[in-house]
């Protein structure tokens, strides 16, 4: 059985992601994550930057300013830390 769909903030910027898990933001195209393909994501501006969101987690951060065809950020950017074992 599937848990109940996420319910976004009333007046969310939602956007479903494409069939590889990208989307078209300012008439450029996005990769943000083949997992998520089809998936139903938030977008919440600060500054410059996006933040994409699924449910509680964020997915990735876009900066528009820095953008390069097929990339969000440069990879250092979006390393996840591992936890202390």
């Amino acid at each position: 059985m599937n848990p109940p769909a996420w319910e976004h903030e009333q007046g969310a910027d939602v956007r479903r992601l494409g069939d590889a898990g990208q989307m078209t933001l300012a008439g450029r195209r996005w990769e943000i994550s083949k997992t998520l393909a089809g998936e139903w994501v938030q977008l919440i501006r600060i500054r410059e930057r996006i933040l994409v969101g699924y449910c509680r987690s964020l997915v990735r951060e876009l900066d528009p300013g820095r953008w390069q065809p097929g990339r969000a950020l440069p990879r250092k950017s979006v390393r996840m830390q591992r936890a202390p074992a």
